[in-house]
């Protein structure tokens, strides 16, 4: 029998029966492309959130090649928590919402204590400062950073030209440096 992880399976590949009800189905989907470290975890985190009528913690896409992190932090999960959060220069989170998110992901919750102590904060976090500061943490250089930075906050499909507006480019900036 031949190896498992030597097949490489894209979209079209993985079928999913027709009988599944709709909201299984959105739910596998989901669970492919997230790849989630402890999946009961996220499953109860996903359907809170259907439940509640927000955002659930799901990746866009799947990262392929795997993100090598020994964090386990990746562009894909800071990309799930800012449409979870949104991309608001303005917007305070408190840090138990944050450490809730967190969990829910399966992160390391010692990782987000180091990165919100960087910070300086205590109880409420500027959110695009913390964003500022995963992409610093999972970049090599400055430059790496900045383009990440741009790759989260675009408006552009992926693959694309990762161009934000000017204004919300110095907004961010001075968020971060600040």
């Amino acid at each position: 029998m031949p190896d498992l992880l030597d097949r490489i399976y894209c979209s079209e590949q993985i079928h999913i029966p027709p009988t599944f009800p709709y909201i299984m189905k959105l739910y596998c989907k989901a669970a492919i492309r997230t790849q989630p470290y402890d999946l009961l975890k996220w499953s109860a985190a996903y359907f809170r959130a259907l439940a509640n009528g927000e955002e659930p913690p799901v990746k866009e896409r799947i990262e392929f090649p795997p993100y090598d992190s020994p964090s386990g932090l990746t562009p894909g999960y800071i990309k799930m928590l800012i449409n979870q959060f949104g991309k608001d220069p303005e917007t305070m989170i408190s840090a138990q919402t944050l450490f809730k998110k967190w969990s829910d992901v399966s992160l390391q919750e010692m990782l987000l204590i180091k990165l919100i102590a960087l910070l300086g904060a205590v109880t409420s976090i500027n959110w695009v400062q913390f964003v500022g500061v995963c992409a610093g943490f999972i970049s090599n250089t400055l430059s790496q950073t900045m383009i990440l930075i741009c790759e989260l906050f675009t408006e552009e499909p992926e693959g694309g030209m990762a161009t934000i507006p000017f204004c919300n480019f110095k907004k961010n900036i001075t968020n971060f440096f600040i």
